[in-house]
């Protein structure tokens, strides 16, 4: 019997399975039910970027919350506690109302510019149509005083 360092020889011993190899290609790849835990990128985009809870996260895959956190744990990924994920959010979503509107503002204006853009002459200011109004019964007034 061959003795190393430690007493004893791991090969000799007949209960030992061999390693297994990831890029042996007589074996077959291990049968990976969720592969989207084991892409670190896809998992960090939901979890961090998309700021979605593991069991949101579970219930896209359809697996159970703790193979999420597993998944989680497995690539270090830091956690964010559930009330600074929904400050997050909402600050997130008020921003992108606020964008919204904004965008639609300026659409509108243009489409206001495009459509009153023929009405009066490059030199004259456009002007409101209550103030139009003003405007004229201040000249009638002018005009009878006179």
């Amino acid at each position: 019997m061959k003795l190393t360092f430690s007493g004893y020889d791991p090969k000799l011993r007949k209960d030992t399975k061999p390693a297994r190899v990831m890029n042996n290609p007589r074996k077959p790849a291990p049968n990976i039910k969720y592969p989207e835990l084991y892409d670190v990128d896809w998992l960090t985009q939901k979890y961090r970027a998309e700021l979605k809870s593991p069991g949101e996260i579970a219930d896209e895959l359809g697996c159970s919350l703790e193979t999420v956190s597993v998944a989680l744990t497995r690539f270090d990924i830091p956690r964010i506690p559930p009330v600074l994920r929904n400050a997050m959010r909402n600050r997130r979503d008020q921003r992108r109302r606020e964008e919204y509107h904004a965008r639609k503002t300026d659409l509108v204006l243009e489409n206001l510019h495009v459509i009153t853009d023929d009405c009066w002459e490059d030199d004259e200011v456009p002007v409101e149509p209550g103030r139009q109004v003003k405007i004229e019964q201040e000249r009638k007034v002018k005009m009878v005083v006179e």
